[in-house]
């Protein structure tokens, strides 16, 4: 009897250790997970021109920067609306190339993956709603993105 019991004592202090050390790695994680972005808009801007852009995604709440893997563009403003919500302001200069520029977004518990925003030569138009009709349709000069 005493042997059975010590064989039992052996077999579950193991598992129990196992067993605590995965629960408190999945409360870590859980702690500090990493920003998550799910949109940009608008997905671009204009040489030497200053855009508000909307991002949204989870866990955005105290963003401390924006790193852009490129010279030229610069987040001059950051100003979170909630955990699914920051309004930036991008400082887009004159010697910034054309096409892609990556980049990704650091707050307090990390960085997110990364994300592309545009540079043109044109300045952007809103898009207006409704316009599912030729009779409600925005009209687009040249020359605008």
């Amino acid at each position: 009897m005493i042997v059975h019991d010590c064989k039992f004592v052996l077999t579950f202090k193991p598992v129990k250790f196992f067993l605590h050390t995965l629960l408190l790695s999945l409360c870590s994680l859980a702690w500090s997970a990493e920003p998550s972005v799910t949109s940009v808009l608008p997905r671009g801007g204009q040489k030497g021109s200053e855009q508000t852009v909307v991002i949204k995604g989870n866990r955005l709440l105290d963003p401390e920067g924006i790193f852009f893997y490129t010279n030229g563009i610069t987040a001059i403003k950051l100003e979170p609306k909630d955990s699914k919500q920051i309004k930036a302001t991008f400082r887009i200069s004159n010697e910034a190339s054309l096409g892609q520029h990556e980049f990704r977004l650091r707050t307090k518990n990390g960085m997110s993956k990364l994300w592309t925003f545009w540079v043109g030569p044109f300045p952007n138009l809103q898009e207006k709603e409704p316009n599912s009709s030729f009779e409600e349709a925005q009209l687009v000069p040249n020359e605008i993105t």
